[in-house]
This record gives structure tokens, sequence and C-alpha cells, in this order.
């Protein structure tokens, strides 16, 4: 379930009550946790940018799925009016990284920004040589699901304030 990886990532906790749940996070307060011996929290500078990246990157990818999912033509110029903007937030959020925690989180973006480019760049690639695209081309797609799984991830992140390598970004 989505909700308690939540709660593991943010060392909250979940309770439940009938058919309501309810998450409970822990204070601004409370003591990061440590890689290391580092502290594993993202500064403010690079967490916006990395929020930034983040969207960008699900806008891409949303357009992307309607795109396929309407058998609309996957060109290089129409991919780059979303990638465009996906370079220069990754390449913010690569100066805005001063920690340990955000150099690592920088490279989970980077590999979200790599894995989104090469599904695309597949879209691209078929209708350059003119091949039959299914509609449903991105049901199960293990590039997609993977670039799902490490948004969550990274959104995870984001909501935490810290980086938590689960894998789901490599």
């Amino acid at each position: 379930m989505e909700l308690e990886a939540l709660a593991r990532l943010t060392h909250g906790s979940l309770s439940f009550s009938g058919n309501q749940v309810t998450l409970t996070l822990p204070s601004s307060g409370a003591t990061a946790t440590t890689i290391a011996g580092e502290k594993s929290e993202f500064s403010k500078e690079f967490l916006r940018a990395g929020i930034e990246e983040m969207a960008v990157i699900r806008e891409w990818r949303i357009a992307l799925v309607n795109a396929v999912q309407k058998g609309y033509a996957v060109t290089n110029d129409w991919i780059n009016y979303y990638r465009s903007p996906a370079v220069t937030n990754l390449r913010l959020a690569s100066v805005a990284a001063s920690t340990d925690a955000d150099r690592k989180g920088y490279q989970l973006l980077s590999n979200e920004f790599d894995n989104m480019k090469m599904l695309s760049d597949r879209f691209v690639d078929a209708h350059t040589a003119m091949n039959y695209t299914s509609l449903d081309a991105l049901e199960s797609d293990p590039l997609d699901q993977k670039i799902l799984n490490c948004a969550r991830s990274l959104a995870a992140m984001a909501a935490s304030g810290q980086f938590v390598d689960d894998g789901s970004c490599h």
C-alpha cells in the first residue's frame, strides 16, 4: 500500500478506524536520520528545485501518455516542448545541490529524467520509422512503471524533506 510506504519513509504512523485511515507525520522539529554519519535532510533550495523538476517531468509524462492513448504523432519537436524545461530544471537542481543528501537526491532526479527521455525517444523513433503504436502501449510498459514508481519515491522524499533511497529510481 502506498500510504504505508509514505508512513515508513516519513517515519510517521498509520491508524485505522472503520473506513478511515489517519497518517500522522513527525513534527517539524524531529531529528533527521543519518546517512553514514551525515544528516539526510535536503537543503531548502534543492528541495524547491527538485519539486519543480518533478512537476515538469510529471507534465511531460502526462502529455506523452495522452498522445499515445489518442494516437497522436509523437515527434521530436513536440517532445522538445516538454524536455527543454526538464533539462533546465535539472540543471537548476544540480546547482542547488549543496549537501550530501542533495547530491544523492539529484542523482535520482537525473535517473528519472533519463528514463523519461528514453521512454519519449522510443515513441519518437517509432513515429520516425512509421511504425504502428498501439493506443494501449503504455498500459503495462515496464519503463513507464519504473518512472511512476520513482516519481512516488521522490514525492515521498520531498514530503519528508529527507533522502531515503528505496531503489525505485535506479
